[in-house]
């Protein structure tokens, strides 16, 4: 017999527990504890959700026969979650991903991480994207000036679904690790996702192939000559711009993070095209420069 389980907190369902519709019938996807005469009871996140299941581990361990610490009953819930109907759309297409490899280059995230989450003025109440981090463990990943991140994500855990899949640089591109993130990107590729490469991780990118269909810049036509070896077929592509965007990947040099950011921004429609210059424009002039033009 297949078991159904509720589409919120994913709870086994059994008929005693089902929820109710707003005419008091049964609904067989969620639990009553859930959803309740045709709404739900609690206003939260997925996140919120499996913060609240993960403080019955002791209950799941006991059914489940399992032994999970409140921290791996966390992951599994993050790689369950997704797929439940009521957080589908949640998780879909409104994540941007950033990709942290250990002794990553935090400049790199800064301007597009902050117009994601902020206005001028303040954090947004509503905003269009959420910012995440994928990482290779959900252990704290460190960058080259020795600033931890906790990740939201591994590469096993993260979302099939979400808005853009942003590679930060650093130096961990060179390193054995990188290679976990190559079915990552094909996929996100295949999928017509926005991809962004920054520093390294356009170099890792002409190494594994990927920018060979599309204009592209990067650290230089000799690095992506030397990192891509024989699988850069497309030299002809490269641009020496900080930054460009061709059918939805976006590249920079380690320089360009404002000019990176801006591609990425219009790629995502994220604002206006007028409000995403002046953004640029403000950052790069600098702010007494910026309002004597003004």
């Amino acid at each position: 017999m297949e078991i159904k389980f509720c589409q919120s907190c994913g709870m086994p369902l059994t008929n005693e527990i089902l929820a109710t519709n707003a005419d008091g019938s049964q609904n067989e996807d969620y639990c009553i504890y859930c959803y309740k005469e045709g709404k739900f009871t609690q206003d939260m996140t997925m996140e919120q959700m499996i913060d609240h299941c993960a403080q019955f581990t002791e209950e799941i361990n006991k059914q489940s026969g399992q032994n999970l610490t409140k921290e791996q009953a966390k992951e599994m819930m993050r790689r369950f979650f997704p797929k439940l109907k009521r957080w589908k759309s949640d998780v879909m297409n409104n994540e941007i991903l950033y990709v942290l490899l250990p002794d990553y280059a935090a400049h790199e995230a800064v301007y597009l991480s902050q117009a994601i989450a902020s206005d001028e003025y303040a954090l947004k109440e509503k905003p269009k994207y959420v910012n995440k981090v994928v990482a290779p463990t959900m252990e704290p990943v460190k960058s080259i000036g020795g600033f931890l991140t906790l990740p939201d994500y591994t590469f096993e855990t993260m979302p099939e679904d979400y808005a853009a899949l942003v590679l930060i640089g650093g130096f961990g591109w060179s390193t054995p690790v990188a290679d976990k993130v190559v079915p990552v990107v094909r996929q996100a590729i295949e999928k017509d996702r926005i991809v962004g490469a920054i520093c390294n991780a356009a170099s890792f990118m002409a190494k594994h192939g990927f920018l060979n269909a599309v204009d592209h810049t990067g650290n230089g036509l000799e690095q992506l000559k030397l990192w891509g070896g024989d699988n850069y077929i497309n030299p002809e592509g490269y641009v020496n711009v900080q930054a460009m965007s061709d059918n939805n990947i976006v590249t920079a040099n380690g320089s360009a993070t404002l000019e990176f950011a801006k591609e990425l921004l219009l790629l995502l429609e994220n604002d206006t095209p007028e409000r995403i210059e002046m953004y640029y424009r403000f950052n790069k002039q600098g702010f007494c420069s910026f309002l004597s033009n003004q």
